[in-house]
């Protein structure tokens, strides 16, 4: 592997695995607040795709694409295991609804768009899907 494309791969380091962490530790927090309609929002919108896309993007694509070598196969897996994780949670139904959207920004993540990319569509999709647009969601999966 080339220096140039070495040093284009995003790094996976002790301050993500701790923001994943605290993400998560304020997570549980959360949900145990019986609060208004902004705390599953703020979730949503905020929380979710930050951990998530720190321990699927910056944790296990990173680190299939540096073992397989193979990062279309590393995202595939990815899409694969960020869909069952819902799945467990919200139905098979839900994992397939998030295939398509999980392969997108798995592919912004392969072509080094870098993590922060990565939450904000992440972040912008589950807007979306909040505010009724979720037919928008996966036209965009399709689309793109």
């Amino acid at each position: 592997m080339s220096a140039t494309l070495r040093s284009r791969q995003p790094r996976l380091n002790l301050h993500l695995f701790l923001a994943a962490g605290l993400g998560l530790l304020l997570l549980a927090l959360i949900a145990k607040i019986d609060g208004p309609a902004f705390w599953p929002i703020a979730v949503m919108l905020m929380i979710s795709p930050l951990t998530e896309e720190i321990v699927f993007r910056a944790g296990i694509q990173e680190t299939l694409q540096r073992l397989w070598r193979a990062p279309h196969m590393a995202n595939l897996a990815t899409a694969l295991l960020f869909g069952t994780a819902h799945a467990s949670v919200k139905g098979p139904a839900m994992a397939l609804a998030i295939l398509l959207p999980a392969l997108l920004v798995g592919e912004c993540y392969r072509r080094g768009l870098g993590l922060k990319v990565c939450v904000l569509l992440h972040a912008a999709m589950n807007a979306m899907w909040i505010f009724g647009f979720r037919d928008w969601v996966l036209a965009l999966s399709v689309l793109v």
